[in-house]
């Protein structure tokens, strides 16, 4: 009951082409599947990192477009763009440096547009082949000079008679060559081309980042598709329900609804979720559906036409044929709308389905072989008594490349499923509203709904308000408008109940204690809160030592199920706090009995005792040098760490144990309402007396006795051991999730 359901990790890898029975499978046993990971996350990761660097080089987009090569593969529409974004920006890189270094030699844009006696071309080239071409060009009759880009890359400038081009242009072409086109967007100047070139690479890398950002996003999600499946069960659900909507109304309009019975009521049971049924039809059925939408209003049609006609019956035939057209009408109409709810109902079978495909591929992940082979890869968690089922589907219903089942790991994040069950599972959203729980911790929501209702019942012992309060609790349930008005789902609202009911029966039993029943003595007990202050503080102050404790003892076997030794043994809240509380209680007991005789602590054992305090403190001081050694921090830092860790113990725990105090506070202050009754009586009587106070007690006193109860419940104590930080277990098949909802 106190530790969550046992879990086992499970990882499988399948080829692409079964991935979507996979998920079937997944969808109907009880699985957690994790996000993220898997054997393509690197890849993701180390793309998402090269496009979000503030500068990027070419190297980096090279790198980036080799990684979603490898991903997405040559033929993805992702590769392909990015491709294309690369090439094009290699281009204009090019350009750059031909115009820089054109600028160097004091060529501009507007001497190589088009000339009216003299052209001037530049033509790009590699360095081996400067010589030849030059030699080619100069027998055309034209100047031709080579100037150097780089190691490899040259420019040819040629210059020469306008009627000499043609023979130019054509040399060039033959040899393979051509010059150098300048865009329309550089502009009249190199100064402004160049401008224009750096902003063009700028919005082109960006578009590149947009890609490639785009990918991996869409990647982590699943491959999209099934995006277009769900928006084509959402167009052809709502294709259904008009036209089921335009059969009811022609069936209004004739007065036919009669002969509906005959068919029988539809039956919307469930139908087994065949999603490849619906992928490999889905056209089959929008086809038939715009056939049948035809077909009503052409009905429609016929129907105001025959209305028409009937008026001229009536003075010409009478209605004879106007009832013969009207059956025969109704027929189609009835059996129209028969098969529109009968592929309706199939299809609204199918939504469980579709919402379990759509969560299962959103986690579903790619491995790619070779550019060539691709696979489906789901990791998850599956409560250990399921195992061997998945194992069994699994392995008779798809090829498997890889089934591992694995008991969890420390450095594992297993799911939290508790195992509590029926009503008590309800009262789990009460430990969620702090945080889910660790898989490696104790499940804490049994202690704390017991010690909860416990101590609300010490503070509001009243049989008659108790009741009241578990009659209230049973009506809110049932009733739904209070949960809208406090903004509760349905849920919250039945966890709240639950605890009213609880903490009713809580307020009873003390009330039979206290012998209270609206405010009253109903007879004299044995512990009466008012008449003996003294001993109800007792009570209250061992009951929150004993909580203390429990909360202490319960951080020691967190920490020990966790394996952080260090924490169970040498902190403040583990082994070494621990014992300075138990034998701090023994001292300050041994004061209260002596009336504060300090001189107690300097003899016999009590001075062992004080030694041994003093002992614990310096070992709580001193315990964090241990990370100077092992983690490397400085020996300052540990020592202040422990300070601060002392400081904690030496003030933080008596000072929680003295905040009990406020349950005999209250214990005492609801009885101290019904002398307010006795008190009020003599001049508004002693039943409107014990009416008003009541009511005062059960809308102000039991809302401020819950906050108090909350309090101590989930600060004081709660924060002795809690750490949460844990993972909900949600399976990915919808009934199976509302099944175990928390």
């Amino acid at each position: 009951m106190l530790r969550p359901v046992e879990m086992r990790k499970f990882r499988v890898i399948v080829p692409r082409k079964y991935e979507l029975e996979l998920i079937r499978i997944i969808a109907s046993l009880p699985v957690h599947v994790s996000p993220g990971g898997g054997v393509e996350e690197p890849i993701l990761s180390e793309l998402e990192r090269l496009v979000s660097k503030e500068e990027l080089r070419i190297e980096d987009l090279e790198r980036a477009l080799t990684l979603l090569r490898t991903a997405a593969g040559k033929e993805d529409e992702y590769y392909r763009t990015a491709e294309s974004i690369m090439r094009e920006l290699m281009e204009v890189s090019r350009l750059e440096r031909y115009l820089r270094k054109l600028a160097e030699i004091g060529i501009g844009l507007e001497q190589m547009r088009e000339g009216r006696f003299i052209f001037l071309l530049v033509v790009p080239l590699r360095a081996e082949a400067v010589n030849r071409v030059s030699s080619m060009l100069r027998k055309a009759g034209v100047h031709v000079i080579s100037v150097k880009v780089d190691d490899e890359d040259y420019l040819l400038i040629i210059l020469g008679l306008t009627e000499r081009k043609l023979r130019v242009i054509e040399v060039l072409a033959r040899l393979g060559l051509r010059p150098l086109e300048l865009p329309a967007w550089l502009g009249p100047s190199i100064h402004k081309g160049l401008r224009s070139i750096k902003d063009r690479k700028r919005a082109l890398i960006q578009e590149f980042k947009n890609v490639v950002l785009y990918f991996v996003s869409r990647r982590r999600r699943g491959n999209g598709g099934e995006v277009q499946l769900y928006e084509r069960y959402v167009r052809l659900r709502d294709t259904l329900s008009s036209l089921i909507s335009k059969c009811e109304n022609a069936i209004s309009q004739l007065g036919i609804k009669d002969a509906l019975r005959e068919l029988g009521e539809a039956k919307n049971g469930w139908v087994e979720c065949e999603v490849s049924w619906l992928e490999r039809t889905l056209s089959e059925i929008e086809s038939r559906v715009k056939e049948l939408d035809a077909g009503i209003n052409k009905l429609i049609s016929e129907i105001t036409q025959l209305r028409t006609l009937a008026k001229r019956l009536e003075a010409i035939e009478g209605e004879a044929r106007l009832e013969e057209l009207r059956s025969q009408l109704c027929k189609d109409i009835v059996s129209t709308y028969a098969e529109v709810v009968k592929v309706a109902s199939r299809v609204a079978a199918m939504e469980d389905c579709v919402n379990a495909v759509l969560l299962a591929r959103s986690v579903v992940r790619r491995l790619r072989v070779l550019r060539k082979y691709e696979y489906s890869i789901i990791e998850g968690w599956v409560p250990s008594e399921y195992s061997n089922d998945l194992k069994e589907a699994v392995k008779s219903r798809v090829p498997v490349l890889v089934l591992e089942v694995t008991p969890p790991s420390r450095q594992d994040r297993p799911p939290y499923l508790p195992r509590l069950k029926g009503l008590l599972q309800r009262m789990t959203s009460l430990t969620l509203t702090l945080d889910v729980p660790s898989y490696w911790e104790l499940d804490p929501t049994l202690i704390l709904i017991t010690l909860f209702t416990i101590m609300y019942g010490m503070m509001f012992g009243d049989v008659g308000l108790g009741l009241t309060i578990i009659a209230l609790g049973l009506i809110f349930k049932r009733w739904r408008a209070f949960g809208d008005f406090l903004g509760l789902s349905e849920s919250g609202l039945e966890s709240l109940s639950l605890l009213m009911v609880a903490c009713g029966i809580s307020s009873t039993i003390f009330g039979a204690v206290y012998g209270m029943a609206f405010l009253v003595r109903v007879y004299e007990s044995l512990v009466s809160p008012i008449h003996d202050i003294g001993g109800m503080l007792g009570i209250a102050l061992i009951f929150g030592v004993i909580q203390i404790i429990l909360g202490m003892t319960v951080n020691v076997v967190n920490l020990l199920m966790a394996g952080d030794l260090y924490r169970a043994f040498l902190s403040g809240r583990g082994f070494l706090g621990l014992a300075f509380y138990f034998i701090g209680l023994v001292i300050a007991y041994a004061l209260l009995s002596s009336g504060f005789n300090l001189s107690l602590l300097g003899a016999g054992v009590y001075k062992l005792l004080s030694y041994s305090e003093l002992a614990l403190l310096a070992g709580i001081m001193l315990a964090p040098l241990a990370k100077h050694f092992s983690e490397g921090l400085e020996v300052s830092e540990c020592l202040i760490e422990g300070f601060m860790e002392v400081l904690e113990t030496f003030i933080g725990l008596p000072a929680n144990t003295l905040s009990y105090i406020r349950l005999a506070a209250f214990a005492i202050a609801h009885e101290a309402f019904g002398l307010l009754a006795t008190a009020l009586s003599p001049s508004m009587g002693l039943l409107p007396s014990l009416i008003v106070t009541n009511l005062l007690a059960l809308v102000f006193e039991s809302f401020a006795v819950g906050i108090q109860a909350a309090r101590l419940t989930f600060y004081e104590f709660s924060t002795k051991f809690f750490r949460g930080g844990g993972v909900l277990f949600k399976p990915l098949g919808l009934e199976l999730r509302e099944r175990i909802r928390l």
